[in-house]
């Protein structure tokens, strides 16, 4: 009879046990929902106006019994929708992405504009290499020959297309536009602690407060130092696409041209890599001009109200022209 007893406590603490295991979050689960939670705190860029607390607990209740990383998904997607920077995300080991976006962009793939003889042309796409120097400056020195083989004494000026650009790397956009741009300070990013980086091109060189992120070896000078330049931008001028339309902002000979404002992401993203290798991409600073003036929303061209497209290119080469 004892026997029998024992072997009936055991069964009950067994299942007692398997409930318990099967109602409550693994301790697995739970670690990687506070490790994301403790990085967003750190770094987030309205870090000081999140209620870290309630957001924390939620994004636990929201993990609900999860055992596996990948049951968090739907805190982390929680999470990134409590930042309020509309340009966070998370992507999983296996490729997965997460978002939690208040708004998208309007993605446009317009063709290349028509310009006249006298009106060079520089198409900017997006560019989404980061690991291979080699990639990135090819890609920089792509540009900067695009812009050697039509530079002449006849031209009047350029049209800088960065229409549809979706953004990614945007080092190699910078030392690619750079003949055109003109040397010295482009802009900066501002973070929520005042502290600033500023970021410049020179010698063929995109720089990041000294440091070289790309950069032509070759670089190429235009025959007419600070050039006349016409912007072109839409609702696909995402991220650094928009970092390149802000470099443009105060500078001399030059105005913005679009159907209306950029995507809205002028905001600059850091990548933290988490225990499990999965990559968070949290929003860090906010873009700033030349001048300091900050942007972190849409930014809006000098120019608009054109009947589609090809009026704003046409605007663009009236100005131009003028």
């Amino acid at each position: 009879m004892k026997t029998k007893f024992l072997l009936q406590m055991a069964i009950a603490l067994v299942a007692i046990s398997c409930s318990e295991n099967v109602d409550t979050i693994s301790p697995v689960a739970e670690s990687y929902v506070n490790e994301i939670m403790d990085v967003m705190e750190k770094n987030a860029i309205n870090r000081n106006t999140i209620d870290w607390p309630a957001v924390r607990t939620k994004a636990i209740q929201l993990a609900g019994t999860a055992k596996t990383i990948k049951e968090t998904y739907a805190s982390i997607t929680f999470a990134l929708g409590s930042l309020n920077d509309n340009h966070s995300f998370y992507k999983a080991v296996d490729g997965t992405y997460l978002y939690n976006q208040a708004t998208g962009c309007n993605v446009s793939s317009p063709p290349n504009a028509e310009v006249p003889a006298n009106v060079g042309y520089l198409r900017i796409p997006g560019f989404s290499g980061f690991s291979s120097t080699v990639e990135t400056d090819a890609f920089a020195l792509s540009l900067q020959t695009m812009i050697k083989n039509q530079d002449s004494p006849a031209l009047i000026g350029w049209v800088v297309d960065l229409r549809g650009n979706t953004g990614g790397n945007m080092w190699p956009m910078l030392s690619g536009v750079g003949p055109i741009l003109g040397e010295g300070l482009a802009g900066h990013f501002i973070y929520p602690d005042n502290t600033v980086n500023t970021y410049s091109y020179q010698n063929g060189a995109a720089i990041l407060d000294g440091t070289v992120l790309s950069s032509v070896t070759n670089f190429y000078t235009v025959i007419k130092p600070n050039p006349k330049v016409a912007v072109l931008i839409d609702g696909g001028t995402v991220s650094s696409g928009e970092a390149i339309t802000i470099a443009f902002i105060g500078r001399a000979n030059t105005r913005l041209f679009g159907m209306g404002p950029t995507c809205g992401k002028s905001t600059a993203n850091a990548v933290f890599t988490l225990s499990n290798g999965a990559l968070l991409v949290l929003t860090t600073s906010v873009m700033a001009d030349r001048n300091k003036n900050k942007f972190g929303n849409t930014i809006p061209p000098d120019e608009t109200g054109f009947g589609g497209q090809s009026g704003a290119v046409k605007a663009a080469i009236d100005w131009l022209q003028k």
